[in-house]
């Protein structure tokens, strides 16, 4: 599989490492996870990216649906890669949304994990 899953559902974080291609299995996988932890309220995501070949073309609009349902229920994003070229998406996207969005180096992994865990304290809980 190249999307790993884990959650703290206490601290209500997801974390998702990918790791070359998304493949439809590999959404189709996570999907069920990710609206399991979103029905108990609110949360952050960490996404760490170790590398990127791209997703299957059949997970764009299963991703839009998901995105379009749920956007309101995320509240920070931290986005963890040493891949320079994710960085103008993450800009655009932060001036786009409602979110919080933060791009942290891979050796800043443990810095977005406490980022990503402290947005209960915005008082938007």
């Amino acid at each position: 599989m190249t999307v790993h899953f884990s959650a703290d559902s206490q601290a209500r974080v997801v974390e998702l490492t990918v790791s070359g291609k998304i493949s439809h299995a590999d959404f189709a996988a996570i999907l069920p996870k990710m609206e399991a932890e979103l029905a108990r309220g609110p949360l952050s995501l960490v996404e760490v990216i170790d590398s990127f070949e791209g997703f299957d073309l059949s997970t764009i609009w299963d991703g839009m649906r998901f995105d379009l349902a749920h956007w309101s229920e995320f509240r920070r994003v931290a986005i963890v890669t040493d891949m320079t070229w994710f960085s103008p998406f993450m800009r655009m996207a932060d001036a786009l949304t409602h979110l919080q969005i933060r791009e942290f180096k891979r050796e800043q992994l443990d810095e977005a994990r406490i980022w990503a865990r402290n947005w209960t304290s915005l008082g938007d809980d």
